[in-house]
């Protein structure tokens, strides 16, 4: 009988307001008009339905059947006769108006009779590769053949000893699509029976690199044998082995093979045995020439890297950070790009070329750390923190910010000459330095420095003062560095002086962090007395709050040593204007050294590792810059504390 179905029944329930509309209508007939209450009952109805997937279901007389026929070699003629004779019988119990079709199985799937009506079976014409069964490789076939307006049938003759392929995973598909499968099942040959299942190898080696396989043998009983590995039809290794009823697993090791295509074949002999023909396995390896390394960085810090990677006798090119090719077609002429202590600024735009030969191209990326690199290299925000497979600060850093870092800088009128003069700034010299810039200029630049060191997860403040403070930007992690540059852009140079209310309102803001360091840089040329510094330094103390000092060109360096002194941190005095930003940064990178790690220990291995073969021991290390792992990231080595 027709039936109605939906296919998201739940939707229904929208039709409930519709029908309590009518009902009240109805209730109300003399008030509330029931003809356009009704047509409008009725396209709401007609929308939900639709949205509920309604359709009408009507019987389905005519059938269409895919006998699945396994023709592999485990199959004998005894068991081939039975199944002909078993489609010929069920074809002849079909209506004239069903359809069957025939479909041959082994290695892969075979259409011997495509789907039609038809009285008659002749018999099974197609051969396929009988070496291996690919069960789900003929269901998958059979499932495009049947048209889903009839009633549809899957009748499989097989024995059973599927290697290749899993028809299971096909099992919830045929059942949402409402298909029915039938089987007949073969006793398939008596007696003892063995067969390599498979060979696994690498797709890819480089030129000199061992080769390790693993290979599957299966048998139906005990049994003794011997197994070997052929690489291009030569023998390179065999093992005499006993074989256990099930699947047996072998592993070789094959010593390097020159460039190109390399057939290796898993061979199993000297064992009783049916059918001889399923005892090979193949698997296919590329040889590679050799990796093409460029290591880039300091000489000191490429060294010992180039000096191991010559040990192993790979070719290595050597360049400094800024002879680093910066255009991929030059780049890709390497397969491994290994950066050595290298910090960000070095690389400036090539960063983003080389994210693109990662990403795209496939090459291999290295990051040897230093006192230069990840989190002290301001990778932060850059192309490499996306491409690594570690967070640049250890996880106890991420739950709590590691540092509150604010930029305190003097905006007097003062500020606005250029370093080495008390007037206003000249025209650019035609010799010697560069042109003069104001000591305001320079703090401004020093400080968007700076900030792109810290993390986003670090607490970042900028305040400015003249006679009184004024925020550019409270701290808090995540700032919008952007933003800040820009507001800080628009400072001018004017006013008097006044330390005290810069460092005072500074120290408000850091009492209220929770980040394992808070620290401040003041960054001033002139001279202030007003306030009460030593209460200050106190209550400085008391929160565990340090203090840098940078003293531009004139102003009291006594007040700022000794500021820095009872701080807790350095006092630089600067003669020339043009280094702060240089100052600055150091300053930065003192703050964040924090996330070194300065200790003796012996790694531990974790996960096994291709990268660990070979290595009999591990040496003692003396420190390491703390990171912490990204979702899905393998950890080889951990220190003690991790």
């Amino acid at each position: 009988m027709p039936s109605l179905g939906f296919d998201r029944p739940l939707l229904l329930l929208l039709g409930l307001p519709v029908l309590a509309l009518v009902v009240y209508a109805a209730g109300f007939r003399r008030r509330v008009p029931l003809g356009p209450v009704g047509l409008r009952s009725v396209v709401a109805l007609s929308l939900i339905l639709s949205l509920a997937g309604v359709r009408l279901n009507l019987p389905v007389d005519r059938l269409a059947v895919a006998f699945l026929v396994d023709r592999s070699d485990s199959i004998g003629a005894e068991d081939r006769a039975a199944q002909e004779a078993f489609i010929r019988q069920a074809v002849a119990q079909l209506r004239p108006e069903d359809e069957w079709a025939v479909i041959t199985f082994g290695a892969e799937p075979l259409v011997d009779r495509s789907l039609a009506p038809g009285s008659q079976f002749l018999g099974i014409a197609s051969v396929p590769d009988g070496s291996r069964t690919d069960i789900e490789a003929a269901v998958r076939l059979a499932m495009g053949l049947l048209p889903p307006d009839r009633a549809r049938r899957l009748v499989l003759l097989t024995d059973g000893n599927e290697n290749q392929g899993e028809a299971m995973r096909q099992a919830d598909l045929l059942a949402a699509a409402g298909v029915e499968v039938w089987a007949m099942a073969l006793p398939g040959r008596a007696g003892p029976e063995v067969r390599a299942e498979g060979l696994v190898a690498p797709g890819r080696v480089r030129e000199g690199q061992q080769l390790e396989l693993r290979g599957t043998v299966w048998a139906n009983q005990a049994a003794d044998a011997t197994v070997r590995l052929l690489a291009d039809g030569v023998p390179v290794a065999e093992q005499a082995v006993r074989l256990q009823a099930g699947f047996n697993n072998f592993a070789f090791q094959v010593g390097p093979l020159p460039p190109g295509f390399h057939n290796l074949v898993l061979q199993v002999t000297n064992a009783p045995d049916t059918y001889p023909q399923n005892n090979e396995a193949l698997a296919v390896v590329q040889v590679l020439g050799q990796t093409r390394t460029l290591l880039v960085g300091a000489e000191a810090d490429r060294g010992p890297v180039a000096a191991a990677l010559k040990a192993a006798g790979m070719p290595v090119t050597e360049v400094e950070a800024e002879n680093m090719p910066g255009s991929l077609d030059r780049l890709r002429d390497y397969d491994v790009v290994i950066l050595a202590n290298v910090p960000a600024e070095a690389l400036g735009e090539k960063l983003g070329v080389l994210s693109t030969l990662v990403r795209e191209l496939g090459r291999g990326l290295v990051v040897v750390g230093g006192e230069r690199s990840y989190a002290l290299g301001a990778y932060h925000r850059t192309p490499l923190a996306d491409l690594l497979p570690v967070e640049l600060e250890p996880k106890s850093y991420r739950e709590t910010p590691s540092v509150a870092f604010v930029a305190v800088i003097d905006k007097s009128g003062s500020m606005g000459n250029c370093h080495g003069t008390s007037g206003a700034c000249g025209s650019p010299p035609l010799a010697g330095p560069p042109p003069n810039i104001p000591k305001i200029e320079l703090a401004k630049e020093a400080t968007f420095q700076a900030l792109q060191r810290l993390g986003p997860r670090d607490q970042v403040g900028v305040l400015v003062f003249d006679s009184a403070a004024r925020w550019i930007a409270r701290p808090e992690p995540n700032a919008d560095l952007q933003r800040i540059f820009s507001l800080l852009a628009g400072v001018r140079a004017e006013g008097g002086t006044n330390i005290y209310a810069g460092l005072a309102e500074a120290v408000e803001a850091l009492k209220k962090s929770q980040a394992a360091v808070k620290h401040i840089v003041l960054m001033t040329d002139g001279w202030s007395r007003t306030g009460d510094f030593s209460a200050l330094v106190r209550e400085m103390k008391a929160h565990g709050i340090t203090l840098s000092t940078i003293g531009v060109g004139g102003g009291s360096a006594d007040l700022l040593q000794t500021l820095a002194k009872e701080g807790g941190g350095r006092y630089y005095a600067v003669a020339d204007a043009r280094d702060v930003p240089q100052i600055l940064v150091k300053e930065t990178e003192e703050v964040q050294r924090t996330i070194i790690v300065e200790e003796t220990f012996r790694p531990a291995p974790t996960d096994p590792s291709p990268i660990l073969r070979g290595l009999t021991g591990l040496p003692p290390l003396h420190g390491y810059l703390g990171t912490s792992p990204k979702t899905g990231a393998q950890v080889v080595l951990r220190s003690a504390k991790d």
